[in-house]
Parts: structure tokens; sequence; C-alpha cells
């Protein structure tokens, strides 16, 4: 079973990704640090992430560059409510800089859409 770190600080949301991946070991959480830690000890086959969060201490691009910087390979695809071009200047800079950042989609996405989307880069 594919291990997936999902960093998505709306509980609504966090109960649909429960609902729409129950066949993928799930690890969710809203905390960057605590999604940090949990890729630190436990792995994972690929990360979901939120580009804004609420945790004051980490966005999801700053997670996704300690994640690389540590030297972990896990693809990434950020799934949020923010075109590119509505992130500052500085944020699409950081974006070009992920190495591993598979995809960029703006919510909604469908469940199918979106088993699709980690199939293509867990294979």
């Amino acid at each position: 079973m594919k291990k997936l770190l999902i960093l998505e600080d709306n509980k609504e949301t966090r109960l649909l990704y429960e609902i729409m991946l129950k066949e993928f070991e799930l690890r969710i959480t809203p905390s960057a640090e605590e999604a940090l830690s949990i890729v630190e000890k436990e792995g994972a086959d690929a990360a979901i992430l939120d580009v804004r969060t609420s945790d004051k201490t980490m966005d999801g691009i700053t997670l996704a560059h300690l994640i690389e910087s540590r030297g972990m390979n896990i693809p990434i695809i950020f799934i949020t409510a923010y075109d590119k071009n509505e992130l500052s200047p500085c944020n699409r800079m950081r974006l070009k800089y992920i190495k591993n950042l598979k995809q960029y989609n703006v919510k909604p996405v469908t469940p199918k859409e979106l088993r699709k989307k980690i199939a293509a880069i867990t294979a």
C-alpha cells in the first residue's frame, strides 16, 4: 500500500482526502512542522501539500524545500486554492526550485483525477 503524506489545514478537505483516498496509507496533518516530522520518521511514497496553510511557522513550499534539502526524494503534488498567478513573485520563484514538484493543481480536483495523478508519480 502506497504511503501518502498530506498537508492540509482545512478540516473538511482533510476529511475528503480520507474518503477519496482509502486505498492509500495516509498521514494527514494541518501542521507543516508535524508533516516534516512524519516524513522524516516514516518516509512517504508521495506528498500532497497545500501551498498556504494556517501554520504560522511554515508553508507548503517551505516544507517541500526542507524535504528535498534533507535528501528525501519524494514526489510532490500541490493542491491549493491559489492559481500560480495569485502567488507572490517570490513564491512563484520558490516553486521553480522544487526538483520533485510533479504537479501543481488548483482546487477542486475530482477523486478520479487525484488517484490518476498519484498513480502517475508513484508508479
